[in-house]
């Protein structure tokens, strides 16, 4: 259900981004273009506070100063959903990377409307494929299959919120650096 659900709300997206992007990059490129040469200042103060958003979240998620008092189930914190929210973002950005660089290159390509259908419903097949692959192993192998699934679960409660702690450090510091350098008059990240 999970997979399905993916899969079916990932595809329907691709193709009503499809359908409507071609517009919108156009407009995004010129847009693009002209902030590559100068980018207003308002941009570079809103990517600035985005990239100190960053920081400020991962140094919260490094230094828990409590313990919170142990709630009921079903009741969340404003700052459990951020978090939440806020890795959700993380973990969904290379999957969507991908999927707006193939649907740039169908546009350019000019691929009729009927087979673009066809090409993303393929990508999205592949994007569904690791989820799909860890149904069949639980399948074929039953039982057998719960060291490697308890393994993987070791892997995400040791590390899964380290990295997202590196993810959040790195990207808020590039925004940060970038940002103060376009204001001092120099990009510090290299754009083509």
């Amino acid at each position: 259900v999970v997979i399905a659900g993916i899969f079916v709300t990932y595809f329907g997206m691709s193709v009503l981004v499809y359908l409507g992007l071609d517009s919108l990059l156009d407009a995004a490129d010129i847009w693009f273009e002209e902030w590559k040469k100068s980018p207003r200042t308002i941009c570079l103060y809103v990517q600035i506070a985005i990239g100190i958003l960053l920081l400020v979240t991962a140094i919260a998620m490094m230094n828990p100063a409590r313990k919170p008092p142990r709630r009921q189930p079903g009741s969340v914190s404003p700052a459990s959903i951020f978090f939440f929210a806020a890795t959700l973002v993380i973990i969904g950005i290379p999957g969507a990377v991908p999927l707006f660089a193939a649907i740039d290159l169908m546009l350019r390509a000019d691929v009729r409307d009927a087979t673009a259908v066809w090409l993303l419903l393929y990508y999205n097949l592949i994007f569904v494929l690791p989820f799909v692959a860890l149904v069949i192993v639980r399948a074929a192998l039953g039982d057998r299959s719960t060291p490697v699934f308890e393994a993987i679960s070791r892997f995400l409660s040791a590390w899964g919120k380290r990295i997202v702690i590196v993810v959040l450090l790195l990207l808020g510091l590039a925004l940060v650096a970038d940002g103060v350098g376009w204001l001092m008059g120099r990009s510090f990240i290299p754009i083509g």
